[in-house]
């Protein structure tokens, strides 16, 4: 069982919008995300970041086989795609889909969360033990969010 980091409030997108874990140290967002996160490790740094893209119509296959792709692993199918998530439930009420991407090196926390006509991306990217380290506080993060 991985203990939780702890969190801390964030106001980078407002007063009450989310709690960031402690340790996540806030950068510049690149295209498309909202707020972006460097997790330092000795062994490895890791990031997180969100993204919210409005009338999104991509289908949440190719982000997961995308995922799978930046971990050096294969293109999975709809039919598993459908076994493989766990529930996700924000701050807010929107519930989502939340995936965990192991590769060989690097392992990828994934979820999607829609509420209206935007889709809400949370992704955790990192050396294995990092990811696994920080997984608790990846969800945490997540059901911290006020969308």
């Amino acid at each position: 069982m991985h203990e939780a980091a702890e969190l801390k409030p964030t106001s980078e997108l407002g007063n009450d919008k989310c709690v960031v874990p402690a340790g996540w140290v806030s950068t510049v967002p690149a295209p498309l995300e909202i707020i972006s996160f460097s997790i330092p490790d000795a062994a490895g740094d890791g990031q997180a970041k969100v993204m919210k893209l409005n009338d999104y119509q991509y289908p949440l296959l190719l982000n997961v086989n995308r995922c799978r792709e930046q971990i050096g692993s294969g293109p999975i199918d709809e039919y598993l795609l459908n076994k493989i998530w766990k529930p996700v439930k924000t701050a807010s009420g929107e519930e989502g889909k939340a995936f965990e991407l192991i590769g060989a090196e690097k392992s990828v926390l994934f979820a999607a969360v829609v509420r209206g006509e935007a889709t809400w991306f949370f992704k955790l990217m990192a050396p294995n033990n990092l990811a696994w380290k920080q997984r608790a506080s990846f969800y945490q993060f997540i059901s911290s969010f006020n969308l």
